[in-house]
């Protein structure tokens, strides 16, 4: 089976807020823009219950309510999205490929806002509390300190764990 091939001005790898960031301003300067995401369109900040340092939310909001909203203003401007894995990408040339299993994307420009991944520690019953007592932030000194609860801070302190003190 032959791959198709598409143009774009722009293909963003990464579809997490720098990803979405980008993609916004791209799509107002009229670029056309293509972001591929391998999983969840909005990244890590989905799984986020809280975020209350993002200005313009003095309520605070979902990582999932806000990672929407990036995603609709986007789609506002005009930009593609794609879910699926990039399996290269040629940046030599004027013409750059980011290549992936059915279609290669040639483009002008590549931005790699591919994100991170949470490394948890190796502590025992780290499962068990992950999701519900423990908390993935960067930076933790950014979280606001909950009263009743004590907090331990593993490096390279991108892991939260708060423990219910009684």
């Amino acid at each position: 089976m032959e791959k198709k091939i598409e143009q774009y001005d722009v293909v963003i790898i990464g579809g997490g807020a720098a990803g979405l960031t980008a993609a916004i301003y791209c799509g107002r300067a009229r670029l056309k823009t293509l972001v591929i995401e391998k999983a969840l369109v909005g990244g890590l900040a989905t799984y986020t219950n809280e975020i209350e340092n993002y200005p313009g939310f003095p309520e605070g909001s979902t990582g999932l309510g806000l990672m929407e909203l990036f995603h609709k203003q986007a789609k506002k401007f005009g930009v593609k999205f794609k879910l699926t894995d990039v399996r290269a990408v040629k940046l030599e040339g004027g013409s750059k490929v980011v290549e992936t299993f059915r279609t290669d994307y040639q483009c002008r420009s590549v931005i790699i806002a591919s994100g991170g991944k949470p490394r948890l520690t190796g502590a025992p019953g780290r499962m068990h509390f992950f999701m519900t007592k423990v908390s993935l932030s960067a930076p933790p000194v950014m979280r606001r300190p909950t009263p009743g609860k004590r907090l331990w801070l593993s490096a390279p302190a991108t892991l939260l764990l708060r423990r219910v003190c009684s």
